[in-house]
């Protein structure tokens, strides 16, 4: 493999990357999972050819470094993004909790019949 083709490899997974954040603050889980799925086959192919990066001259292993440090960054906001999103969702989900127990306790607990009820109407 020749070095473009790495720095295509390097800068497609930093590129999905940034895909899974737009794809996440757009709530868009399908295309998300998309992302997170071209990213996992690029690593897999860049792990493949780990063994090139050795034979590369030195301003070209410093071009990838730097490309690894872009994707590190990105990998820290989509870590950070994600939490975010994780805990937002278990709020609205005890809120959704809270509203049903809300509900359930005007209820009644046995199976008589209320008191006033409007028969009239």
């Amino acid at each position: 493999m020749h070095a473009p083709e790495l720095f295509t490899l390097y800068e497609e997974l930093k590129t999905a990357g940034e895909q899974q954040l737009a794809k996440l603050d757009d709530e868009n889980p399908d295309a998300f999972i998309h992302a997170s799925e071209t990213r996992e086959s690029l690593f897999a192919a860049i792990q493949a050819r780990e063994n090139e990066l050795a034979n590369l001259p030195p301003r070209t292993r410093a071009y990838i470094r730097d490309l690894i440090q872009a994707i590190l960054a990105v990998d820290e906001e989509l870590q950070a993004a994600l939490t975010e999103a994780s805990e937002r969702t278990l709020e609205e989900l005890q809120g959704l909790q809270n509203g049903i127990q809300a509900l359930q306790s005007y209820g009644v607990d046995s199976e008589a019949p209320a008191y006033y009820v409007d028969r009239s109407g």
